[in-house]
């Protein structure tokens, strides 16, 4: 059968068309030589001899952490997910379809149901391995629910760093102290986009992580049901509405006025939750002692004032005894002679004084 000029034209730009596609559409888990394989129900892990104590505690921890996510977020995850460990940066970003941050410890594809760890981070104070698998698995599992429907930012990125147990005491400080200053970000601003700049970004962080704790303390099943109701397309006001009964204004209005100081402090006390009072504590120890240093200061400047009056008023009371007679009352006036005279010095008694200014 020969086919017409019209109909090879575009079996061409299909064929073009597809070999145009982001290479990773078509890409597989690594399997170049070197590379082992581990499975943990639907997890399999791909890493190097190297790092098989890390394959296979994760392959116990992996489990068990797809069924907390499914639990608190009534979504589950029977398909494969492939978990690719790698010990350097230059593996870590050769063996993945994107290209990531130098900073990176793990990254997620969710429409390939793939996660990539970095095993050896150079820097310090990096989360452990197992914090960022949750993390990236959480992306996965929410990434597969909404397909592709737009996550909201503060709930993909808040859900995944609280059931990954990702808060730090700088994450708690950087919340109380924007909480108590004024600078919390408005949560429409992080609903599709995220801040660029690092301090911006670090807030945008906590803020989610502390707002998705806060809507899943509203009734019990509000975070799953506000799931099911965003997947299946329903916008973000009535979604929360549906799950919480009030709207993102209300909520956020809510969640910003319970950040009290007595807020701060319920966790450390009682808590469970997002425990940012630790931080709070630092905080208001700062400012008591900042407080406490300036209030020194004053007292200290008055001290010293107090010492300047008595010391001029003790140097007064040793100027009047060494003329005694000014101590008494009396005046002193003097008349000036003409040149080559002295000065004729008379003091005066008030009373004389006020007769003669009288007369």
């Amino acid at each position: 059968m020969r086919l017409s000029p019209l109909t090879r034209f575009a079996t061409i730009l299909g064929l073009l068309a597809l070999l145009a596609l982001p290479s990773f559409t078509l890409a597989a888990p690594p399997e170049a030589p070197g590379f082992e394989t581990l499975s943990a129900g639907p997890l399999r892990f791909h890493y190097r001899s190297a790092d098989a104590g890390i394959a296979l505690a994760l392959t116990e921890q992996g489990p068990r952490a797809l069924a907390t996510i499914a639990e608190r977020t009534g979504v589950s995850s029977p398909r494969v997910i492939d978990v690719v460990l790698t010990p350097t940066f230059s593996e870590f970003s050769a063996a993945q379809p994107g290209t990531p941050p130098s900073w990176a410890a793990g990254t997620a594809y969710w429409e390939r149901g793939e996660v990539y760890l970095r095993t050896r981070m150079p820097h310090h104070g990096a989360d452990p391995i197992d914090k960022v698998f949750v993390h990236e698995l959480v992306h996965v599992v929410l990434g597969r629910e909404f397909g592709d429907r737009e996550i909201p930012r503060w709930l993909n990125e808040g859900a995944a760093k609280l059931f990954a147990g990702e808060l730090s005491p700088q994450d708690h400080a950087t919340l109380v102290q924007a909480a108590l200053g004024g600078g919390l970000l408005p949560l429409d601003e992080i609903t599709h986009r995220w801040p660029r700049s690092p301090g911006r970004a670090h807030l945008a962080y906590a803020q989610s992580v502390d707002f998705v704790a806060f809507l899943a303390d509203q009734r019990e099943g509000a975070l799953p049901d506000l799931i099911a109701h965003l997947s299946s397309g329903v916008d973000v006001d009535s979604a929360l509405e549906q799950a919480t009964g009030s709207r993102l204004s209300a909520l956020e209005d809510a969640w910003r006025g319970r950040m009290t100081f007595w807020h701060a402090l319920m966790p450390v006390i009682g808590g469970s939750g997002v425990t940012w009072g630790f931080a709070a504590l630092v905080f208001f120890a700062a400012a008591w002692r900042r407080r406490r240093a300036f209030h020194s200061k004053v007292a200290e400047m008055e001290r010293r004032e107090e010492v300047v009056r008595l010391r001029n008023e003790v140097q007064a009371q040793l100027a009047a005894l060494r003329t005694p007679i000014l101590a008494t009352g009396w005046s002193q006036q003097s008349t000036p002679l003409p040149r080559g005279y002295g000065q004729t010095v008379v003091f005066v008694e008030p009373s004389d004084s006020e007769d003669s200014n009288s007369d």
